[in-house]
């Protein structure tokens, strides 16, 4: 009975044990097996990575084949020696679709923005004048704001390419009396409808509006247009002109000059802004050097 008891016993503490070692897991020859650690979650901020690790990624991937070669990345990466763009298999050329400049600046769209809210309270007044103007072209017309408009249209519409522009520029230039919107309004700024400008007088940017609606309605693209906001900075003066793309080129429509004007006239300006029915956009000067087009990296 007493042999029967221990056997029991052994049996208990044999079972425990196996019990005991399912639960641990395989012992290895450098001891008991541990659990393994929970993984890190992965780290935010900056990934570092080889051109090594890059290239392999990209044959996984399948951007790049995998019999391809590509060059040895040389053994000095992580030295002073700075690798040829050929040995990492690439190449430079320029970009598909170069940076375009106005005035040497980049324009970068804004949401909103003064300028755009002033664009857009003067279109309002515009649709008002195109109903007037069209009635004045379907019979008798007693405006004379719209009559002078459609007498300057119809001069221009016999005209094409450039020297259509250039007679919107000197004809508007002729049409409209300059004076300050002090003068005219008795407020710091007031953009006027062209119908306003005509009949009464405008200061720069409503010669720019008059001359962007009358080119507009001759069938030049809005997108080849946009009115520019810049500083004088030998007059100390804001000032506004139309720019006009012509020929893959930007020629510019101010108040201030009799004929057209080219980049090179614009010397002495800071550049501030761009507006039109699209929206407003800053203009960003561009370092002299940077105004090419610029090399990039591409696969060879």
């Amino acid at each position: 009975m007493r042999n029967l008891t221990l056997s029991r016993a052994a049996c208990r503490v044999l079972l425990f044990a196996l019990a005991l070692a399912a639960l641990l897991g395989p012992a290895t020859a450098q001891g008991p097996a541990r659990r393994p650690a929970p993984t890190a979650p992965p780290a935010q901020g900056l990934v570092f990575f080889t051109i090594a690790d890059r290239l392999a990624a990209l044959r996984a991937g399948g951007a790049l084949p995998v019999g391809q070669a590509v060059g040895a990345v040389p053994a000095a990466l992580d030295g002073e020696t700075v690798p040829a763009a050929r040995d990492l298999g690439l190449r430079l050329h320029a970009p598909d679709v170069p940076v375009e400049t106005i005035l040497g600046a980049v324009a970068f769209p804004v949401p909103g923005g003064d300028l755009a809210a002033k664009w857009k309270g003067m279109a309002l007044r515009w649709a008002r004048d195109e109903a007037v103007i069209a009635g004045c072209a379907a019979g008798s017309c007693r405006h004379a704001g719209a009559a002078k408009w459609l007498r300057i249209r119809e001069e221009a519409a016999r005209r094409h390419g450039i020297d259509r522009i250039d007679h919107v520029h000197a004809a508007l230039n002729r049409s409209i009396h300059y004076a300050t919107d002090f003068q005219i309004n008795g407020v710091a700024d007031y953009w006027a409808s062209p119908l306003e400008s005509v009949e009464r007088a405008g200061d720069c940017e409503d010669y720019v509006i008059a001359k962007y609606m009358m080119l507009r309605s001759l069938g030049t693209d809005p997108a080849d247009m946009r009115l520019v906001a810049l500083f004088e900075t030998v007059s100390g003066q804001y000032h506004a002109i139309l720019a006009v793309r012509h020929a893959g080129e930007w020629l510019f429509l101010d108040n201030k000059r009799g004929g057209l004007a080219r980049e090179a006239d614009y010397t002495a300006i800071r550049v501030i802004a761009t507006v039109d029915e699209s929206g407003q956009a800053m203009l960003v000067a561009m370092p002299p050097a940077r105004r090419e087009p610029q090399l990039r990296l591409g696969m060879l």
